[in-house]
């Protein structure tokens, strides 16, 4: 089977976007990087050393961390 192509994008106007919100989805900053945007605005980044989030997170219910976390 083969791959579905999409162009690389940006946080701005992402590569795989919706129809009526053509500002929020997903695009490639760089190589081997995989970033979410919503509202224009990167929001994660998904690369070889793991996830990587911008913004405030806010939780309701149950968050669960294992491993390293680093605060700075």
């Amino acid at each position: 089977m083969a791959a579905t192509l999409i162009d690389d994008g940006t946080a701005g106007a992402p590569g795989l976007a919706f129809t009526n919100d053509t500002n929020t989805g997903l695009f490639r900053p760089g190589a081997d990087i995989l970033a979410f945007s919503a509202g224009g605005t990167e929001r994660a980044r998904l690369d070889s050393t793991g996830l990587t989030l911008a913004g405030t997170l806010t939780v309701n219910g149950v968050f669960t961390l294992t491993g390293h976390v680093g605060v700075g």
